[in-house]
């Protein structure tokens, strides 16, 4: 959320762009296609993941975790 009081955006894309964003506010949720500049309403989360699982592949799949996932884990240093 950018600014208190905002609606919940996510983003997905490929590197710095911003192929489509979802959009929350309410009981309303908003995908916007970038490449198209079409909108795509939604009843609910259900219709979204399965918007979401045919048209963006991959976007459902858990994100790829950092360095600090690494130290939490125990998987960057091994303590003997």
């Amino acid at each position: 959320m950018s600014t208190p009081g905002a609606p919940m955006v996510w983003c997905y894309g490929s590197g710095r762009e911003v192929e489509v964003s979802v959009t929350v506010d309410g009981d309303a949720i908003s995908i916007h296609v970038s490449d198209t500049d079409r909108d795509v309403e939604l009843a609910n989360a259900e219709e979204l993941f399965e918007w979401l699982k045919v048209h963006i592949a991959g976007s459902l799949q858990d994100p790829k975790g950092g360095v600090f996932d690494k130290l939490k884990s125990g998987k960057f240093f091994r303590w003997e």
